[in-house]
């Protein structure tokens, strides 16, 4: 549940139990006592006032129920409302995310380079607002599950393009941007590759593109 959410919750609970400490008494029938001594002594003169003191001070006391009860009510029913309003606000940012991930992957698939900077940015962007809290757990993973599946389509698009690999580093390579980002433990694998196929220059470059998908899955 969103953290908005239980603290609304906990916020109406807090009015609801002060206001049934602070509601006043529902009336309740006097209980009167008759004494048959025509004249007590000081002693029971002062039992009775006592009593009778206690029993005013009762009668006074108490918690008016239907008041109480009508006010949970009402308020239970004001926390649903914006319960309904906040979770429908967060699914319609996720849908709003989903189909800017969608058009973004889509408009530029063919320009490798610029399609995941596009991805990458929409990618802050909803670290962001989930550190803010405006998007829940679950939407989080949503969200990033499809940013890392086209990520990764984009990066093996960029391996495939632009460096001759055999079939089998060019699979090697594929493996470790199945998710779209790259390990440090598969940083490490990388460097240990003999890729002799590729010249110097290509190497490096290859080199500095693993080293940057690397950086950015810190």
């Amino acid at each position: 549940m969103n953290k908005k959410i239980i603290i609304l919750y906990i916020f109406l609970f807090l009015i609801v139990a002060s206001v049934a400490m602070a509601a006043p008494g529902g009336k309740k029938q006097p209980t009167t006592t008759t004494t048959t001594a025509a004249k007590p002594t000081v002693i029971y003169q002062n039992v009775t006032q006592v009593i009778v003191q206690n029993n005013t001070a009762q009668q006074k006391e108490g918690i008016d129920w239907n008041l109480v009860g009508g006010m949970a009510a009402i308020i239970a029913l004001a926390a649903a409302g914006i319960g309904w309003f906040l979770s429908r606000k967060e699914r319609g940012m996720t849908s709003k995310y989903m189909r800017e991930i969608d058009k973004s992957f889509n408009e530029f698939r063919d320009n490798t380079s610029k399609c995941e900077s596009v991805l990458y940015n929409i990618k802050e962007k909803i670290e962001k607002d989930f550190s803010k809290g405006k998007i829940n757990d679950s939407a989080f993973s949503i969200l990033d599950a499809r940013l890392d599946k086209y990520l990764s389509d984009v990066r093996k698009g960029v391996i495939g393009s632009q460096f001759k690999l055999t079939e089998a580093n060019k699979k090697e390579l594929g493996d470790m941007l199945e998710d779209g980002v790259i390990t440090e433990k598969e940083y490490e694998k990388f460097k240990k590759m003999k890729i002799s196929e590729l010249s110097a220059a290509d190497r490096k470059k290859l080199q500095s593109l693993m080293k940057k998908w690397e950086e950015k899955k810190r």
